[in-house]
């Protein structure tokens, strides 16, 4: 059986019985169920009003109630109800101005044939109504309390919200009435305007029905936030744009992410393409099949990044064929144990050329422990390696000199000593020929034995076995003794010795090795100034310091030289004639001896002018 339907309300705002009954016997004939009641009162309107109702039937003509005031309380009160009137005088302008005034519909009473149908689709309206209005409700609650930020954009309006939601607001820190007022262009960043509008444009011109962009937007503080932005156009029922339907999701956190990501990435490149050697990630197998190497790879083997890769077996074929087998072998037991893989080996790049590289590498495991692959890095050592030979190289030629001074003391002593003796005595058959060979080899085993003696001195001053007795020490006593030394060979060479500056100073020095670095530099401004000049020794207290500095007339030493004469055995040719050569030590080693006291010796030169030799010791 079909279920019984359900009856109408009816509220009839009607004076006369009569009439009243002609409309619901109408309603019936047409076939519906109906449940009516009468009014005839603005007063009895407003109760009735209070009980829910399907429809209204009004009459035009009330004695003392006008039928608008009819219908602007039936509006006021129940604004989705129906509202008929129903006449039997009125003219059609003024059933036209009603339904203006919100009446949904108008009959004249004697043509109430089609009053079912009449009711029938005023209520199925109000019915669309109300779907329409919860879904509009929906619609603007799902709009205002979307958690990412939402508005309607005039489509001619220059990008004028026409509604925007709390999260748009929120997220640019403005009120919807502040963001109708500036329009988006102006909210968004100058650098993403065009590309902003021109994308509105496709949208309202019908090039497009939905476009998607990321740009900018510039918060009320002046922050920047970035959106990314989907706009769809809805149209009317002609294809013309209503509004454009704008959803804007904050990536700000997100592009500040990549931005972090993409600066770690060219930071992580720059420290990896300043590595004297590159980096690289193989296989978990025997010989490191290479997955991944670093462009640097070129600059040191000579091998391009793509074949290095390309061919399996480029690193074994990179080492040394000396290391090869020993390499291979510790990188496999390191592998397949687990375990962190260093060596250092030597490799031959492309063009011949042989470096040692250090080799360290890790595996690289999933969560279940199972071995992904191996990540390393080679670097260059090279020239850490050839610095460890030299050292070694050194410290070898140090202790052969050491060893050989020791050995060729004793007999030069001798050979000193015989000449000695056999020059002071009378000996009726040496000829004045042989006295003469007798003192040259007096003097020969003389500048031998200072040579050994500086030997000595320079090897244990390398080694860090000299032995300094530090004291205070009167600095002028020091100078004194030197320049007694020194006068005879000044005066053989008619070299005048000048003693200047501050008396009374003290150092915090070892008195004979003072000694030793003043003799040592005195002697070669005699050795290298003309006659007629001067040799000059000043002294002078400097920011606790005391700086004796020993000063020549000699051509001086040309710029590309001041540091060479510092080197062992470094030799200048450019002695006065007649000088004796020196052993090319006393310059090294006094430097070396001023800097174990905690001084210094620094050097000054004018061509043709002279020399300075700076001695900077502790003041004591």
């Amino acid at each position: 059986m079909p279920e019984p339907s359900v009856p109408r309300k009816v509220l009839l705002i009607e004076d006369r019985v009569s009439d009243a009954r002609l409309v619901i016997r109408q309603l019936r004939k047409a076939g519906l169920e109906v449940e009516s009641a009468r009014v005839a009162s603005e007063a009895e309107l407003l109760a009735a009003l209070e009980r829910p109702v399907d429809v209204i039937l009004a009459d035009y003509n009330l004695p003392g109630f006008d039928v608008r005031r009819a219908l602007e309380l039936a509006k006021s009160k129940s604004p989705d109800t129906p509202f008929l009137i129903v006449s039997g005088t009125m003219q059609e302008e003024t059933g036209v101005e009603l339904m203006r005034l919100g009446a949904d519909d108008y009959l004249l009473k004697d043509r109430l044939a089609r009053l079912g149908q009449a009711v029938e689709q005023a209520i199925e309206q109000r019915k669309r109504r109300r779907e329409q209005r919860a879904l509009e409700n929906r619609y603007r609650r799902q709009f205002d309390e979307s958690p990412a930020g939402m508005m309607l954009v005039a489509p001619n309006g220059g990008g004028v919200p026409i509604r925007v939601n709390r999260a748009f607001c929120e997220m640019l820190e403005y009120t919807e009435g502040e963001l109708s007022r500036l329009g988006i262009e102006e909210v968004t960043h100058p650098d993403d305007r065009r590309e902003s509008n021109r994308a509105l444009t496709e949208l309202t011109d019908g090039g497009a029905e939905r476009v998607r962009l990321e740009k900018r937007y510039l918060t009320k503080s002046g922050a920047v936030r970035w959106g990314d932005v989907t706009g769809t156009v809805v149209r009317d029922f002609d294809g013309e744009p209503l509004y454009v339907q704008t959803v804007v999701l904050d990536i700000t956190d997100r592009k500040r992410a990549e931005a972090a990501l993409h600066e770690s990435i060219e930071r992580f490149r720059g420290i990896v393409e300043e590595l004297p050697g590159f980096v690289y990630t193989c296989a978990v197998d025997d010989i490191g099949t290479t997955l991944y190497v670093s462009p640097q790879v070129e600059a040191l083997l000579g091998i391009s990044q793509a074949e290095y890769v390309t061919d399996p077996r480029s690193w074994e074929k990179a080492i040394h064929p000396d290391d090869r087998l020993w390499v291979l072998e510790a990188f496999g037991k390191a592998v397949s144990q687990g375990l962190r893989f260093e060596a250092e080996y030597r490799s031959v790049a492309r063009d011949g050329s042989l470096h040692w590289l250090r080799d360290q590498a890790v595996v690289i495991h999933d969560r279940d422990g199972q071995a992904l692959y191996c990540q390393g890095v080679i670097l260059d050592v090279t020239a850490r390696r050839n610095a460890e030979q030299a050292v070694m190289e050194n410290e070898a030629k140090t202790k052969f000199l050491a060893n050989m001074s020791h050995e060729l003391r004793n007999p030069l002593n001798s050979v000193i000593g015989f000449a000695q003796l056999l020059g002071s005595m009378e000996l009726p058959s040496l000829s004045e020929k042989q006295r003469r060979y007798i003192g040259h080899i007096e003097t020969a085993g003389q500048h031998l034995l200072a040579l050994v003696n500086d030997m000595l001195d320079l090897s244990k001053a390398v080694a860090g076995q000299m032995v300094f007795d530090i004291e205070s020490v009167a600095v002028d006593q020091v100078i004194e003794a030197c320049l007694a030394q020194m006068e005879p060979q000044a005066t053989a060479r008619s070299v005048r010795l000048d003693d200047r500056g501050k008396p009374g100073l003290v150092a915090n020095v070892d008195r004979q090795r003072l000694l030793q670095i003043l003799i040592n530099l005195v002697s070669n401004g005699i050795k290298f100034t003309p006659a007629g000049g001067c040799v000059s020794l000043t002294r002078e207290n400097a920011m606790e310091t005391v700086r004796i500095s020993i000063e020549d007339t000699g051509p001086g030493i040309p710029a590309d030289k001041l540091d060479y004469i510092f080197d062992e055995f470094a030799q200048l040719e450019r002695a006065e004639p007649g000088s004796q050569q020196g052993t090319g030590l006393g310059l090294p080693l006094s430097r070396r001896l001023a800097e174990l006291m905690g001084g210094a010796i620094e050097v000054a030169s004018r061509p043709g002018r002279g020399s300075s030799f700076t001695v900077t010791i502790p003041v004591g």
